[in-house]
């Protein structure tokens, strides 16, 4: 009988009776049984005999002999709870985001939860969802570095996918935090350790469209276009909203090179598959791309058609901020190139108030950049000086390669108004432009060219997992 023969294990597993059993060793002790015999049989000395050990098991109700099938009876129903506990947290998965992360947090809290690292890790990834949902960024990071230790511990986790996506989760806390060159580091670790042949198989697509808007995002339009170029293959294998960010990502592309005519045929096949759909949040933001391409073609009136599309049903939105922000810049930068200054000045405001509410600095800078021309074209220095401001101080912190116009920007109010102010902006102009021809500082990205000339316009959002 194995169990005589390994005493270690045995002992293991009288240990485990007891403690599930709610006993002590010294609740057991009698004549026969001291406190040295207990913990001797339950560390699996020798020296007990194998009566002392049967005493034991039935001070446990158990019988020494029927114990390999106490063991199989424990085993399934030890399967059969995690197989319902997976289940439970599957449907915890989908309370984060059909109900609300605070009834999911509360089920989680009532979770009985066995030694078993999957669940164990699960539980970490989904309250890092949660979290991240709640808008506590760095509590989420908390759980996702927990989920990420547990899985690095246990090796039979690989196929989870599980430290992939939250990989992913952790870029999107930091570009949350406007450090996008953080969050492209996340993703490319993200997809280093993803398994092609594990779960969760949307997280590899996940990441390869977060990794061509973030791209985007920094600047470099040529390697955003040939990271989006790597994604065509797997077209058939995701879902519909991979699909529509792929299709709008392109399009805001093709307007960043100027191919404006692609731009419009690649749009209006996205329009019909987001409309069939019934993706508003993507219907939107393509009328508005529509509209931008329009525009850059200088064909105002099909703008402001395709502006005024997406406004109709901006009561349809999830997204209730970032979106609308995106498209009242660019009608009020089609106001304001058609010298409608009022409308461009209003529409830029509500703008800016939008961006501000998600803490978007990329969102808020382009709105204040437009609001600071809009108002300088108006004389109105003070105001413009105080966009140009904000803009600068969000380009400064997150986004360098935008700062040198800004800087320009500055030295033109201050031109006729303060010569200490206008030299100090002029030479921070001169010295950010030095260093654009020299690379930047941007040295993580060395093997990508950027594309300075280009107007950057809004970037579709990562995939919400």
């Amino acid at each position: 009988m194995w169990y005589l023969d390994d005493r270690k294990q045995l002992g293991k597993i009288l240990r485990e009776r007891r403690i599930k059993l709610g006993l002590k060793q010294k609740d057991l002790v009698d004549n026969l049984l001291t406190s040295a015999t207990i913990s001797n049989i339950e560390l699996g000395k020798k020296k007990v005999g194998i009566q002392k050990i049967s005493y034991y098991c039935q001070k446990l109700n158990w019988k020494l002999e029927k114990i390999p099938q106490y063991l199989e009876e424990t085993k399934k129903k030890e399967l059969d709870y995690i197989s319902k506990l997976k289940l439970s947290l599957k449907s915890i998965e989908s309370d984060i985001f059909c109900v609300s992360p605070d009834f999911a947090i509360k089920r989680l809290k009532e979770l009985d939860l066995p030694n078993d690292p999957y669940i164990q890790a699960t539980v970490e990834y989904l309250k890092g969802k949660c979290f991240y949902k709640k808008g506590r960024w760095d509590k989420s990071k908390e759980h996702y570095n927990e989920c990420i230790r547990l899985f690095d511990e246990h090796k039979e986790l690989s196929k989870s996918n599980l430290k992939s996506a939250c990989f992913y989760g952790l870029a999107r806390v930091y570009y949350r935090k406007n450090n996008l060159e953080q969050a492209l580091k996340l993703l490319q670790k993200g997809l280093t350790v993803f398994k092609e042949e594990g779960e969760r198989n949307y997280y590899k697509h996940y990441l390869l469209i977060s990794e061509a808007i973030y791209l985007s995002k920094l600047g470099f339009t040529n390697a955003a276009m040939k990271a989006l170029e790597r994604m065509w293959n797997y077209l058939s294998e995701m879902d519909t909203e991979t699909q529509l960010t792929m299709y709008s990502l392109q399009a805001i592309l093709h307007n960043e090179l100027k191919n404006h005519d692609e731009a419009i045929s690649c749009i209006n096949k996205a329009i019909d598959m987001a409309q069939r759909s019934k993706h508003f949040d993507h219907c939107f933001e393509l009328w508005t791309t529509l509209g931008v391409s329009y525009k850059n073609l200088g064909d105002f009136d099909s703008a402001k058609t395709c502006f005024n599309t997406a406004y109709r049903f901006k009561n349809k939105l999830r997204d209730k901020y970032l979106l609308p922000a995106y498209n009242y810049t660019e009608l009020g930068k089609l106001y304001k190139q058609i010298n409608n200054l009022e409308l461009a000045e209003k529409y830029l405001i509500s703008a800016v108030k939008l961006s501000k509410k998600v803490n978007n600095g990329l969102k808020q800078l382009e709105a204040q950049f437009a609001l600071g021309e809009c108002f300088f074209q108006q004389n109105k220095i003070t105001e413009a000086i105080q966009q140009f401001d904000e803009a600068g101080k969000i380009a400064e912190r997150h986004f360098t390669n935008k700062e040198k116009n800004i800087m320009l920007k500055l030295a033109q109010c201050y031109e006729k108004r303060d010569t200490v102010k206008y030299n100090k902006y002029l030479s921070r102009f001169y010295e950010l432009s030095i260093k654009s021809q020299n690379g930047g500082e941007l040295t993580m990205h060395q093997s990508y060219s950027q594309n300075p000339h280009a107007e950057k316009e809004f970037q579709p959002e990562p995939p919400d997992d």
